[in-house]
């Protein structure tokens, strides 16, 4: 039995089964243990059994609040998307700013606060659960969050940016990616602050840390096309040619040929006629991957396998169709057919 086991097991012991006498019973023992190393957890355990001890008026109070709180935020969010849309970033930025700071208060103070049991995330997919599971040596259980954390920092400091606030938005947006470590979307906002700042090799590492989180084909393509602007200035234009090539293997872009074009009129360097096969041998000549990390495509394997078995139809015919623009597989192409036919979509 672990210590854990042990403590709770004595803090049980004195339960009465009377209500009012448990909850106070509870909520003192919490604070009893609050200077233990499993303080977190046992304080933790004991919320969840006071919630249980709850009469249902108060657990409909507590939700209500919950939930008034989720509107006010959903609210706070499309209104600085409005005030976003018409250019007005700094309104935006005002409108959302209580909420982070409400967040990051509540966050500071312990509110989700990983434990030895238990850490805690705001991932968009469940890709980004299997992909994060891929690439982590983490043995705890991971559990989600009530609230959007991950999204509103991301808002927020896109505003910023927005801004021109750039140190400002790459503090918000590094919030954002502690709650979602798996998103590749985070790390290119991180990667185009720091270009604004015009700091190339904490952009390169934004970048480079993306790489194991891509899983898609846009994704795949734009990290190629992030790569190649960090090689164009650094001057090394073949390479960046390379990579912009790359990209057009997982999506038709405009940007990748208009940067070919860009090269060619700055520089007089012509890459425009750079076939697949010299951009292939060039990108492994220089370390470089030209296809998304192996352990991540394993990852997405994985759950399409779990997606068909729980018959997620449209779910799995979804992280098929990544996998195909992943790959290229025909098989894997088929597949996505018959489940997207299934699904009805």
């Amino acid at each position: 039995m672990s210590d854990f086991d042990v403590v709770m097991e004595q803090i049980r012991a004195g339960l009465t089964g009377e209500a009012e006498h448990d909850i106070d019973y509870l909520l003192s023992q919490a604070q009893a243990h609050q200077d233990s190393p499993l303080a977190k957890e046992i304080a933790r355990e004991c919320g969840r059994m006071v919630w249980e001890l709850l009469p249902g008026d108060q657990k409909d109070a507590f939700s209500q609040t919950i939930d008034d709180d989720g509107a006010e935020l959903q609210a706070a969010l499309d209104e600085a998307d409005r005030l976003g849309r018409s250019g007005r970033c700094e309104e935006a930025a005002r409108v959302l700013e209580p909420q982070v700071h409400k967040l990051d208060e509540l966050i500071a103070g312990g509110w989700y606060a990983d434990d030895t049991e238990s850490v805690y995330f705001d991932f968009d997919t469940l890709s980004e659960l299997f992909v994060w599971k891929a690439h982590t040596n983490e043995e705890r259980e991971p559990h989600g969050v009530s609230q959007p954390i991950a999204l509103v920092f991301f808002v927020y400091s896109s505003c910023l940016y927005e801004c021109e606030r750039y140190a400002e938005a790459v503090e918000w947006i590094e919030k954002a990616i502690r709650w979602n470590p798996a998103s590749a979307r985070l790390r290119f906002e991180l990667a185009e602050d720091y270009k604004r700042l015009g700091d190339i090799d904490a952009c390169d590492a934004a970048i480079d840390v993306a790489y194991p989180l891509v899983a898609n084909a846009s994704d795949m393509a734009k990290w190629h096309r992030e790569k190649a602007f960090v090689e164009i200035e650094r001057g090394e234009l073949e390479l960046a040619a390379a990579h912009l090539i790359g990209s057009l293997i997982f999506e038709g872009s405009d940007s990748a040929a208009n940067e070919l074009m860009y090269i060619k009129a700055k520089y007089g360097k012509d890459f425009t006629g750079m076939d697949g096969n010299t951009a292939v041998r060039i990108l492994e000549e220089n370390g470089r991957p030209l296809v998304p990390d192996m352990g991540t495509l394993h990852a997405l394997a994985d759950l399409l396998l779990m997606l068909r078995e729980e018959r997620r139809v449209d779910e799995a015919a979804d992280i098929a169709e990544d996998l195909y623009g992943l790959t290229g597989d025909e098989s894997v192409g088929r597949l996505a057919e018959m489940l997207r036919s299934e699904s009805g979509r």
